[in-house]
């Protein structure tokens, strides 16, 4: 659906450009080149032919990559509309990968069901775990957390909706 919604403002968009060229072209008498090309950045559109023999015909020639970037925006909406503002808990934060790791597999071992999360802030990997979409839910996360990781704190961040959890 957003696929079509974004051809249709799309060709809109062309064929008002296009009937604009068109009006102020209409005093001259030479023929109009229908392969000339409107430059977008590094995307090209080619402008739109009218063919007026028996019926009024609108053809839009496009660069084929034109697609492939609307369906990668699609993908990108998609991935938007399942985040949000919420709270996870920190256990720890190490320049190096291997310690973040070994942070990760201790916390999966003793909490099996909460997702975890390693989250690289320049020069910090930072392991957050759970996504709950309420502070108070986090406390509680926290304080049965930590025992095992004493260092651990609530932040705030961006979470999955889809793993929210909330009593």
């Amino acid at each position: 659906m957003r696929l079509i919604s974004a051809l249709l403002i799309l060709s809109s968009l062309t064929l008002v450009f296009c009937l604009s060229s068109f009006a102020d072209d209409s005093t001259k008498t030479e023929e109009l080149d229908p392969m000339e090309t409107i430059q977008f950045d590094t995307l090209s559109i080619n402008k739109v032919v009218f063919m007026n023999n028996d019926s009024d015909k609108v053809e839009v020639i496009h660069d084929s990559r034109l697609y492939d970037l609307i369906e990668k925006d699609i993908r990108l909406n998609i991935e938007k509309e399942n985040r949000a503002s919420g709270y996870r808990v920190q256990i720890s934060s190490s320049a190096v990968r291997l310690k973040s790791n070994q942070s990760k597999s201790k916390f999966l071992s003793l909490y099996p069901e909460t997702k975890a999360h390693i989250i690289f802030e320049q020069p910090n990997y930072k392991v957050r775990v759970g996504d709950f979409s309420k502070r108070l839910d986090a406390q509680k996360a926290l304080n049965l957390i930590k025992p095992n990781f004493p260092a651990s704190y609530i932040v705030k961040d961006v979470i999955l909706i889809t793993n929210v959890k909330s009593r």
